[in-house]
């Protein structure tokens, strides 16, 4: 069956220490899949903060992951951006 009205974002996530610490309290499991400094990168951001961003081989290692796990699960979803 096809979906030709079926469209994705992809957003990788982009983290910094204060909402690690908030977090923490909140859900402390999620953080252990969203906190990875081993993945990660600081990256200072347009407003002035200090964000963690994925590296970029590691990015790009996901995101061609992911993508060809949805072409193969939903081949008719469209990914009109990814980041």
């Amino acid at each position: 069956m096809r979906f030709p009205w079926l469209k994705a974002e992809i957003i990788f996530l982009t983290h910094n220490e204060a909402l690690h610490e908030v977090n923490l309290r909140w859900h402390p499991k999620a953080e252990e899949w969203l906190w990875r400094p081993d993945l990660q990168q600081k990256k200072l951001s347009q407003n002035g903060m200090w964000n963690l961003r994925y590296k970029v081989h590691e990015k790009r290692r996901h995101l061609d992951f992911l993508l060809s796990a949805m072409a193969h699960a939903l081949p008719s979803c469209e990914i009109g951006y990814a980041f």
